[in-house]
């Protein structure tokens, strides 16, 4: 068979690192300017292995939908093992599907049902100190409260734990997870992401021991108390990689993308008083069940968002076996890159891509259109467990903050996206605030 290197496109890059540097930098200007240059797929080198980059929503389809058993997470994602363990990122079926099932009860209607007055009091208690103040930075209260409820909501955290201690190690060991030298160098992002970790295990399974002693309903409390067919249940070094994923993935991602909403919302006159006028009310009063279930507007907004400035800009996965996409067969062992970021913008999948326009959403046309161009908490099988919870937590904090307050964007802000590890603005997003 015809190897990768001779029948697709592409650069190597540099010795060993090939294009990683760039392909992390910026992954959409890599994506822009390897699409005119190449098309739709393109050879790379990532970190001394043979890559793939595949830039279109059919590609997407195929890679997570269609064909997603022939895609690997563990070999796309095995880089971020030393540090996350047995992360639901890092893991493949069976393995994957039997965790999944085990967790869905945490994550039902009923189950956020029950779950919204503890976000309502969260939402309330981070709000308080607003009262008197004339300014806010978005992003450090938007990682404060979505930690909050991250570690409430999924691993039943208590009310009293050490907040500042537990936000602390997981931002170091997020820091770690994007470096390419991995080597536990005193000084390094990469080392005191390692010690990071070593003192976040202790931790995290001392609360696994708790809820051993006193069962609960959170998605821990299920992971610790589920049993297999024979009666199996998780390892302590599995239960801890999924203790992890829940507080990390629920709470970062989370963040930026409310951040990044409050951005564009405070920019954009006609959706800032559609949202306005929706979240209406005594800001005392509570925000229920029925105030952010069917809110198609806020819906909206949360999807514009994540179309523009997704939480992972960049895919990996790893392909397990020889596929042809089009004109190209790419052969097992292959790096697979998808960039949802660069797809999400492209023209011909969106109109005027770069502008905010929630209504898309609403009218729907385009994601019919050219399915899997938009893949903002993922597609297929694998799509983000956690989608329901964090469109909760994000348009209750929102209910919550513009009952209270009217948003003023501070001009003069670095408002470019860091992308990595995850998505955000440069700036902490100062805003003024008005009382309603």
């Amino acid at each position: 068979m015809t190897t990768i290197r001779h029948r697709i496109p592409g650069n190597q890059g540099l010795p060993y690192l090939g294009e990683s540097r760039t392909l992390f930098g910026d992954p959409i200007q890599y994506a822009q300017r390897h699409h005119q240059r190449y098309g739709e797929v393109c050879r790379t080198t990532f970190l001394g292995r043979p890559g793939v980059v595949l830039l279109s929503a059919a590609a997407q389809q195929y890679v997570m939908g269609d064909h997603a058993a022939n895609f690997s997470w563990h070999a796309g994602y095995a880089l971020g093992e030393d540090l996350f363990g047995d992360a639901l990122f890092v893991i493949d079926d069976p393995e994957h599907a039997f965790i999944r099932k085990l967790m869905t009860p945490a994550f039902t209607a009923r189950a956020l049902a029950v779950y919204q007055p503890d976000m309502d009091a969260v939402t309330k208690t981070h709000l308080a100190p607003w009262t008197g103040r004339r300014t806010v930075d978005l992003y450090p209260f938007a990682r404060a409260i979505t930690f909050r409820l991250s570690a409430t909501l999924l691993a039943g955290l208590a009310p009293d734990f050490d907040q500042a201690t537990f936000q602390q190690l997981f931002t170091r060991l997020l820091a770690g997870a994007s470096e390419f030298v991995r080597r536990d160098i005193p000084g390094t992002k990469y080392s005191q992401a390692l010690h990071a970790r070593r003192e976040l295990v202790p931790l995290l399974q001392r609360l696994i021991a708790a809820r051993r002693n006193q069962p609960t309903n959170d998605a821990l409390g299920l992971l610790v108390a589920a049993r297999d067919e024979q009666g199996q249940g998780l390892s302590e070094e599995q239960l801890v990689g999924l203790a992890i994923t829940l507080i990390f993935a629920g709470f970062e991602s989370t963040a930026g993308t409310l951040t990044w909403l409050l951005v564009e919302l405070v920019q954009s006159p006609t959706w800032y008083e559609r949202a306005r006028a929706i979240c209406t009310g005594d800001p005392d009063a509570p925000i229920t069940d029925e105030d952010v279930k069917q809110q198609p507007v806020l819906d909206a907004l949360i999807d514009e968002t994540l179309r523009l400035h997704p939480a992972t800009p960049l895919i990996m996965r790893g392909a397990v076996a020889d596929f042809t996409l089009g004109d190209y067969t790419i052969p097992a062992g292959s790096q697979i890159f998808l960039i949802p970021g660069y797809t999400q913008r492209r023209p011909d999948y969106f109109a005027d891509p770069t502008t905010f326009n929630p209504q898309r959403f609403l009218d729907g046309t385009e994601a019919k259109a050219h399915p899997y161009a938009y893949v903002g908490f993922g597609g297929g099988s694998r799509s983000c467990i956690g989608s329901g919870i964090a469109r909760r937590e994000i348009k209750t904090v929102l209910q919550g903050l513009l009952r209270r307050s009217d948003l003023h964007l501070v001009p003069g802000q670095n408002l470019a996206p860091r992308r990595f590890p995850l998505n955000r603005p440069t700036a902490n997003v100062r805003v003024t605030l008005t009382p309603r």
